[in-house]
Order: C-alpha cells, then structure tokens, then sequence
C-alpha cells in the first residue's frame, strides 16, 4: 500500500516549524464544515503562525481578516492564500455572506478571531458565534480552569450561554488546573471523539 506523498510546501512549512522548536498537531478527522476560533490575537505575527500551520498541516481552510490587508499589491495573494475580507462598517451583513457562503458549500473550514481586533477589548465580539448559529455549526471549546488571560466566567462562559439561548450547540472540555498554555489538553481522546461523532452525522 502506497503512502500518500506530502506536497513540497508541506516539507518546508514542517522543517520551519521545527527550527522553531514547534510541532505541528492534527486531529485525525476534521468536520468538513466547522469554525475554527483563534483567541487571542494580538499581533500581526499571529497571521504568520496561522499561515504556518495551514502549510504544515496540509489542513485547508479559509481564514478572516479586515479588508485593508486585501489591497494592492498583495490582495491576489491574501485571497489565493484562503483569506476572506471583512468590511467592519458592514459586519451584519458579513455574518450572512460567511452564512451562506456555508450554506453553500459542502466542505467549508473557516478560521476567525473573536476578538476582531489586535487590540486588548476584554471581551469576545459576537459575530463568530452569530455564524456558527446560522451555519447550523456546533462549536467545542477547550479551557484551562485557571486561565487568567482568558478566564472561563468573562469569555466561553458568556459565549456558551448565549449560544445555548440561540439554540446553537456548544460544547466544552475543562482543563483542571491549567492555564493559557499550553492550549491543548494531555489527553486529546475526548476532543478525538467530539469531532469524529459530528464528522459522521
């Protein structure tokens, strides 16, 4: 049985990724339709990071970012690369185009920051879970109990209530003593199982 053969720029993204020290970490299964949330984002080295590991992970998703970083000369390129942009002053009507862009497609992975913004807010903005609602998307958060730089009572706490109140689905796997990072929990088998259960539906 033959292996599948990684493409070129998958080698370099995992040869970069560990000079850097990292690895690069991939479910086994992926939904074909999810949304992937990305917190916090508070520098624009976080675009790089993301870029990383879209290449090293062989993983293809679309990603949000505001409409100037889409302009000339590099806009070709930001689009080429996944990228969907985003008018703030029209961000109603940005939640119904990435709605029906869901409804639309049959495989859809769209990556967002719910900050919406590099700048501290304290707060998670509302629109990537309004998408998650409209897409018929559920939503699986993993946290550490005692997170200070993103605590469970002032971000997923608020989000999984009102997500519960639009009759969305959310769930959430508690990290027991852990904090920011690492962001990932020793044991992956209960995230394992949430994705595969929802792949198969």
């Amino acid at each position: 049985m033959s292996r599948s053969r990684k493409p070129l720029s998958q080698h370099i993204a995992l040869a970069l990724a560990r000079l850097l020290g990292w690895q690069i970490e991939v479910p086994p299964s992926v939904p074909a339709k999810c949304l992937i949330i990305g917190a916090h984002h508070t520098s624009g080295s976080d675009f790089f990071v993301t870029m990383l590991y879209l290449f090293a992970s062989n993983l293809r998703f679309r990603w949000i970012a505001k409409d100037s970083a889409f302009r000339w000369p590099f806009g070709w390129l930001m689009r080429r690369l996944g990228g969907i942009p985003v008018v703030r002053s029209a961000r109603s009507n940005f939640v119904d185009q990435i709605v029906a862009l869901y409804d639309a497609s049959d495989r859809l992975r769209v990556a967002i920051s719910p900050e919406g913004t590099r700048s501290e807010s304290g707060y998670w903005k509302t629109g990537f879970y309004y998408i998650a609602q409209g897409a018929g998307v559920p939503i699986l958060h993993v946290y550490g109990d005692a997170d200070e730089l993103v605590p469970w009572e002032e971000n997923t706490g608020v989000v999984q209530e009102r997500y519960a109140v639009l009759g969305g689905e959310m769930a959430t796997i508690v990290k027991p003593g852990g904090g920011h990072h690492p962001h990932g929990p020793e044991d992956p088998t209960p995230v394992v199982e949430w994705i595969e259960a929802h792949f198969s539906q």
